[in-house]
């Protein structure tokens, strides 16, 4: 295990497809905003403006774009800049994330994203075209759906939800239908992340007191635990 940054809060990393930078959202110097290191730790260099808040940066299919969480408080939207943090544009409109821990995940062939918004309410996954914004709720559900991961093939999304007496991890199909149990330990279960073969899903988890990052294969079975200190967040090599 190999530490890359130095005395700065980060969260969301999220590797690029070709495998040499990592971006990141980090706190350091005031708002929050995006940031890219090589994989070695070098080149750190900040993505977006200080104007405003950005947050959740994810790479597309292609390695070409990022999407990204941007605006001021309770009024944040989807953007999509280019790679090297030029041409910034608003996919979004009406307020569509309502906080800093929302996730954005690209359909494979990079035209959708999803996300998860309680801009009606509870916590819902929507998904957005990229190049025809429109929202479409996919959960639908009066409970509280978050952390969406979408499948490497394109036909399903993982997802956490509260639709038991705490988070567990789900799969649906990515029109919604198919809601399938993956994990349902005795605390939360959060934060999904596909292999890149999609065989495996790598999940944060209190089960045993402490997060901790566990893997399951496919059909849900017995999660097994794979980090010895403590994380809830993973991001893995393409």
């Amino acid at each position: 295990m190999n530490k890359l940054t130095q005395n700065e809060y980060i969260d969301t990393p999220d590797w690029s497809p070709d495998g040499t930078h990592i971006l990141y959202r980090s706190g350091d110097g005031g708002k929050y905003g995006v940031y890219l290191i090589n994989v070695d730790g070098s080149g750190r260099r900040r993505l977006t403006d200080i104007a405003q808040t950005a947050f959740s940066p994810v790479w597309s299919p292609d390695g070409k774009q990022i999407a990204y969480v941007y605006g001021p408080d309770d009024a944040y939207e989807i953007y999509v800049m280019n790679a090297d943090g030029s041409s910034p544009q608003r996919i979004t409109t009406g307020h569509a994330v309502d906080g800093l821990s929302s996730r954005l995940t690209w359909s494979p062939d990079g035209e959708y994203i999803a996300f998860a918004s309680g801009r009606n309410g509870n916590s819902e996954i929507y998904v957005t075209s990229v190049h025809h914004p429109r929202l479409i709720d996919i959960t639908n559900d009066p409970s509280n759906d978050l952390d969406p991961a979408w499948s490497p093939d394109g036909e399903h999304i993982a997802f956490a939800s509260d639709r038991t007496h705490h988070y567990c991890i789900y799969t649906m199909n990515s029109d919604g239908s198919g809601v399938t149990l993956m994990s349902d330990g005795p605390d939360d279960d959060v934060y999904p992340a596909w292999s890149p073969d999609g065989k495996f899903l790598v999940f944060g988890s209190k089960r045993n007191g402490t997060w901790q990052l566990y893997i399951t294969n496919g059909s849900g079975s017995a999660p097994i635990k794979i980090t010895q200190r403590s994380g809830s967040e993973a991001a893995w090599t393409r």
